[in-house]
């Protein structure tokens, strides 16, 4: 059973940059495809054991510590935009929140609840304040066992996951040697310049219902199995992620389905969008660490007619989907004449498809082999990382498990569907619904 967390805020301030921004930074251009993000957070919480060697508050100093001489690199989150269009880099800070939690890490970690995960983020993702607000939000929060959760926000208007994972890795090794930082690459704006004709952008705005978000995990046993029963002649082999994403949008749907039959309302057509990094397929190459959001979205579909949905056709779709952006789109269209053109277009119908009530319009981001447990401060690797449940319905979340070999999916879907969901037997067959942390 779920521990019911009471967390009690401490303390809260704004951890500034160890050094001021120059004046002729004080502006920063946001890029196109941040423009076009959502406003709204990524959420991450890293969970740490006990250590005898470091107490709470040293923890707490060298997080405090290292985020403000980091921040002399990653200044503009230490900034507010302006307009969407910049960020004025003023050097308010990063908020930073320190609590206090009444039960042991391992009471969390026995049965993680991802509606009591929301205690350990400063303000819910969904706020507005991602483009209005602090951009970057930190939340330390202290188990009664001596156990840490390092919650993190950071705005989806100037970050995406690989900013994320960079930010992560770089504050880590801030703590033990800022020597070995390497500052971020700061020029997306330059590749893709932001629009001034704001009014003619399209707005994404992810849909809200009564939903619910749960945690399954897949382990390499039961991947490899899926990877063996979902390979084709067309798909010899399949990724590990192509096969849990087959089989959770196969199953998705048919509780979609099945959730409609017991209305009887339409079926609809299944389009299943996974969010992918380009920075290294684009030509040439953009650094890893680029700040910003450098991020594209490919497509899949199952016809609302097809009444034999087989995982092997899905992870074929979802290969298909992939090569044909790769292949054709990206490498034919997404040159510098017409990068800004394409970028609104894909925009476009992205907007168009995921506020369509006419479509079952499934989003994946896949955080796999971001190296985020790698992230020690000086106390250790993370025991577990986590996200949080979410109101966006249809969402789908993936994360390497710790040690890498399996994968967690924390999927959001309307409480009706997800009710059906918890009757599937080919997915339980597959996955652990919200299993104990082994660490």
């Amino acid at each position: 059973m779920a521990v019911h967390m009471n967390v009690r805020v401490i303390s809260k301030e704004y951890v500034k940059p160890s050094s001021p921004t120059p004046p002729h930074l004080a502006t920063f251009n946001i890029s196109l495809f941040d423009q076009l993000n959502p406003s709204l957070y990524l959420p991450l919480i890293l969970f740490y054991v006990p250590d005898d060697a470091c107490p709470t508050t040293d923890r707490i100093s060298v997080l405090k510590s290292s985020l403000s001489g980091l921040l002399s690199h990653f200044y503009p989150l230490a900034g507010k935009i302006q307009g969407n269009f910049s960020i004025e880099c003023n050097d308010d800070g990063a908020v930073f929140i320190e609590t206090s939690v009444d039960c042991s890490l391992s009471e969390v970690l026995s049965s993680p609840d991802p509606i009591e995960m929301r205690k350990l983020l400063p303000v819910e993702m969904e706020s507005t304040e991602a483009l209005t607000g602090d951009l970057l939000l930190v939340q330390v929060n202290a188990f009664r066992c001596g156990g840490l959760a390092l919650g993190l926000l950071m705005s989806h208007k100037i970050c995406d996951a690989c900013t994320m994972g960079t930010f992560l890795t770089s504050w880590a090794k801030w703590a033990h040697d800022p020597a070995t930082v390497e500052p971020p690459r700061l020029d997306a704006s330059t590749y893709f310049p932001p629009s001034p004709n704001l009014a003619k952008l399209p707005v994404v705005t992810l849909p809200r219902a009564k939903c619910a978000t749960k945690r399954y995990f897949f382990d390499s046993k039961k991947i490899a199995a899926l990877v063996k029963g979902s390979s084709s002649q067309a798909v010899a082999r399949p990724t590990r992620v192509e096969a849990v994403l087959g089989l959770v949008w196969k199953c998705s749907t048919t509780a979609s389905r099945q959730a409609a039959a017991a209305t009887s309302s339409p079926r609809k057509l299944s389009i299943f969008s996974q969010s992918v990094n380009l920075r290294q397929r684009l030509t040439p190459p953009l650094p890893v660490n680029t700040l910003g959001n450098v991020v594209a979205c490919f497509t899949a579909e199952i016809a609302k007619d097809n009444d034999e949905m087989q995982l092997k056709d899905l992870v074929q779709g979802l290969r298909s989907g992939k090569d044909e952006y790769f292949g054709n789109f990206l490498k034919k269209e997404m040159v510098a004449q017409r990068a800004s053109a394409v970028i609104c277009e894909g925009g476009r119908k992205y907007v168009q498809a995921v506020n369509n009530e006419d479509l079952d319009f499934y989003n994946c981001v896949c955080w796999c082999r971001f190296p985020l447990y790698d992230v020690d401060f000086g106390w250790g690797k993370p025991a577990w990382v986590g996200v949080m449940g979410m109101e966006f319905q249809n969402s789908v979340i993936m994360l390497d498990s710790n040690g890498g070999d399996g994968i967690e999916v924390w999927l959001t879907l309307k409480e009706e569907e997800m009710a059906e969901l918890d009757r599937d037997q080919e997915l339980l067959e597959y996955a652990s619904l919200n299993p104990a942390v082994i660490y």
